[in-house]
């Protein structure tokens, strides 16, 4: 966690102001250019001070002692014009000589500029690198369980996790695979070395007799690029071997899941987002053949919240294999903060023994069998293992074994279609109980156009749940008696025909349901409640747009099948819920008469 208050956040600060008002665009590698002379001062390496390198123009002193001369360059640059005396060249200077003195004594670790880095309040600096929250790098490292060996950084375009690793005393490989900012991982090791070179970092690419990377190593830290696809470039060279029986991925992190297994004699710690650990196509194919034998390489899976990559709110997952010791069982855990309430530090040391060790069962973190992994196709989400199981020690039942999904029905734009009412989250935001009914007639809604043939399947009835599964999820509420999708000859009985929005699903119950005792109204008070909201939740894909697999909601959703007295008091509830809110639709609307009933204005 970054302290703000220490002498190298104080100087890394001054340094941003100084360089906002002069705009400068490459502030970060600017920064950290200063920082790093700075720290060549402070430990005696400079045989001029700064103020002296700055006012003489003599760059070459901070070039001979280690600074690569692009270095220079930009700082040269970053006073317009490399000489005299202004306001920028003073805020710089003064900046650089407080953070000599304060630490002029100080041991190696007051310099350490990591977590002022990797800090959400910095997500606005511009440095085109790839930062994570420096906690979940620290915790990545000590996932090693590292007692010799050699440590592969193959994706780690910020330094963070070697010089991480190397602060914990391992023997770092900084090769990297794809191209990266060279120049700001030259002055992350100068500030953290006091040098151009890290006793314990290299960067050294092994090849074969073709010039091929054939690079590999006892232990591999990753952070991939998220979501890219590969179609040549860099990665091609990197690629092993020319089996055509293995599939070869062209997505980046499926790629290097696969591929840096290759390259791993002992572990593989590998943070991407949760995508893959889900998403159909290749992914699961990948997925499939970790899982194929009973026992397998994957020792944990562990989902963290949105906010700890920069540049990004995708949610990540840290997933880690041993090639060593294969498995039966998986280690789940998962930090998706039900309340929102505690901070991300927070969940990595109230759950840290949970992830490093098997530390027993709870809500959030257990360890689920291979097989049990398997029947859940092969999903390696924790959220949603962990949910199933807590389930299934309860008299409970899949979605898909009492209802019906109605979907939405396919576009059609012929002038012989037919205008129907489409029902979707217009009518679900106000989060009301009473079934939807012809209040749409009094606000704005949607109709489309359908097949007038269209089958009665399609239409929405009573009784039926509508269920928001994109954008805004969980929100349900039942259908009333106004819908029918059935022809009706008697004027007066006319029903008004709805489909379901592209944002919705229908759900209607069958007659399993009825067996089990499972009606309309448990269903949506179930689907409402903190549980069935939760489980809804563990579902849901994407982060610019939220969505749920219709597929996933009917396999992986539970109700719990009640008893008499259970129906019987959910039914009592959901009718006294409904008469409250008619209630108090009368006493908003006696309000509003008072209120409005005197000095009205009149218009001339």
């Amino acid at each position: 966690m970054q302290n703000i208050n220490s002498p190298i956040s104080q100087a890394l600060h001054r340094l941003e102001d100084a360089f906002w008002t002069a705009g400068h665009h490459r502030k970060t590698t600017q920064i950290l250019a200063w920082i790093a002379l700075a720290r060549f001062q402070a430990a005696g390496k400079l045989a001029l001070n700064i103020e002296e390198i700055v006012q003489k123009g003599e760059w070459s002193v901070a070039i001979n002692a280690g600074l690569k001369p692009e270095v220079a360059a930009l700082m040269s640059a970053s006073l317009e014009g490399g000489g005299g005396v202004n306001a920028i060249t003073l805020a710089i200077l003064d900046a650089t000589r407080r953070l000599c003195d304060e630490l002029s004594d100080a041991p190696d670790s007051a310099w350490d500029v990591l977590p002022y880095l990797a800090s959400q309040d910095n997500r606005h600096l511009d440095s085109g690198n790839f930062f994570v929250e420096q906690s979940v790098i620290e915790l990545m490292v000590d996932m090693l369980g590292n007692t010799g060996g050699e440590v592969w950084t193959p994706f780690d375009g910020s330094c963070q996790l070697a010089i991480t690793a190397a602060r914990k005393g391992h023997s770092v490989n900084n090769a990297s695979i794809m191209k990266n900012d060279e120049l700001f991982s030259h002055l992350l090791i100068c500030i953290e070395s006091a040098g151009p070179t890290h006793e314990r970092i290299n960067n050294e690419i092994a090849r074969d007799g073709l010039g091929r990377p054939t690079t590999k190593a006892d232990y591999v830290l990753a952070v991939p690029p998220l979501g890219m696809n590969l179609k040549s470039g860099d990665w091609a060279q990197w690629q092993s071997g020319d089996d055509k029986a293995n599939e070869i991925y062209d997505r980046s992190e499926a790629w290097a899941v696969s591929e840096l297994l290759k390259r791993t004699s002992k572990q593989l710690v590998i943070l991407t987002s949760q995508s893959w650990l889900f998403s159909t196509g290749q992914e699961r194919r990948l997925r499939e053949q970790l899982l194929s034998s009973s026992h397998c390489a994957i020792e944990s899976v562990t989902t963290l919240p949105a906010g700890v990559l920069s540049s990004t709110n995708t949610q990540a997952a840290i997933t880690v294999f041993d090639q060593i010791k294969l498995r039966d069982a998986v280690r789940m855990t998962n930090l998706l903060s039900e309340t929102r309430s505690s901070s991300l530090d927070e969940l990595l040391a109230m759950y840290r023994e949970n992830i490093l060790r098997d530390e027993g069962g709870s809500k959030q973190s257990r360890s689920v069998p291979v097989l049990e992994i398997k029947e859940a196709e092969c999903i390696l989400l924790p959220q949603r293992l962990l949910r199933k199981s807590a389930l299934s020690k309860i008299n409970s039942v899949a979605l898909e074994e009492i209802c019906i999904s109605i979907r939405p029905p396919t576009p059609y734009r012929e002038s012989d279609g037919e205008h129907v009412v489409e029902l979707g989250i217009p009518e679900l935001r106000n989060r009301l109980w009473n079934p939807i009914t012809n209040e749409i007639l009094f606000g704005e809604h949607k109709s489309t156009l359908v097949k007038r043939r269209e089958r009665q399947e399609s239409f929405l009835e009573k009784d039926d749940i509508l269920l928001s599964v994109k954008g805004t999820l969980g929100l349900a509420r039942l259908i009333s008696d106004y819908f029918s999708g059935a022809e009706i000859k008697s004027s007066a009985e006319d029903r008004i025909k709805a489909v379901v929005s592209t944002s919705c699903v229908g759900l209607r119950i069958d007659i399993n349901a009825n067996l089990k005792g499972i009606t309309p109204k448990y269903l949506v008070m179930y689907l409402r409640s903190a549980e069935g909201q939760e489980q809804i939740r563990s579902l849901h894909v994407g982060t610019a747009m939220p969505h749920i697999s219709i597929q996933s909601l009917m396999r992986a959703v539970r109700i719990p099948v009640p008893d008499k007295t259970d129906l019987s008091e959910v039914t009592t509830e959901f009718d006294k819920l409904c008469s409250l809110e008619r209630q108090i639709e009368r006493i908003q609307f006696e309000m509003n008469e008072i209120t409005e009933s005197r000095w009205m204005v009149k218009l001339a």
